[in-house]
């Protein structure tokens, strides 16, 4: 998933969505991360997301799409396919709107509660500058990004055509998306057992 998706799963409190968004950034075991508790509660809630869905039938279907060689680079381009899945699902699966909700976040990384490591403050404000989180949930904006990410890969390669062969099983990831975003839900929160 990509950070629109692990920020519309977690808590509007200001320092779990900051963890969210650390959590790309952040080595090592929670013990030793020297960011205050609700920092760390926001990291851990991202890799246990990321656990997930790393695991999930989503990112199975997804390399079923693509070729042998390319199911390495599934992960990548379903992430930000799921961004742009949540936009089209997000009536039904949020409760706020989506400007107040772009507002928020966008307060919580030009204002951080803690400091930024160099890398996590240059993409945070690289987000702001150029509206990333609005790109990541337009479909439209996607290849451009896809290919400028693969620009940077160990052996540079374009990922735009990968995510066209998703869309043309668009209505299967329409379908499937709720599923995928209620698993991840309930792994943030699971259910009481009374």
């Amino acid at each position: 998933m990509n950070f629109l998706c692990h920020f519309a799963l977690e808590s509007p409190d200001p320092q779990r969505v900051l963890g969210q968004f650390l959590g790309d950034f952040a080595r090592g075991p929670l013990t030793d991360l020297p960011y205050p508790p609700g920092v760390i509660a926001g990291i851990a809630a991202h890799r246990r997301l990321d656990a997930i869905s790393g695991q999930h039938t989503l990112l199975r279907m997804a390399k079923d799409c693509l070729a042998a060689r390319e199911r390495r680079f599934a992960g990548i381009v379903l992430d930000l396919y799921c961004d742009t899945l949540l936009m089209a699902h997000w009536p039904d699966l949020l409760q706020e709107d989506p400007d107040p909700f772009f507002l928020r976040i966008e307060r919580v990384l030009r204002v951080p509660s803690c400091p930024l490591p160099p890398a996590a403050a240059h993409f945070a404000q690289r987000m702001l500058d150029h509206d990333l989180l609005r790109a990541y949930a337009d479909v439209n904006e996607l290849p451009e990004i896809l290919d400028r990410m693969g620009s940077r890969l160990r052996q540079p390669s374009r990922l735009s055509p990968l995510l066209l062969r998703l869309r043309q099983k668009e209505d299967r990831f329409l379908r499937a998306f709720p599923a995928f975003f209620g698993d991840l839900q309930q792994s943030m929160f699971p259910p009481c057992a009374f």
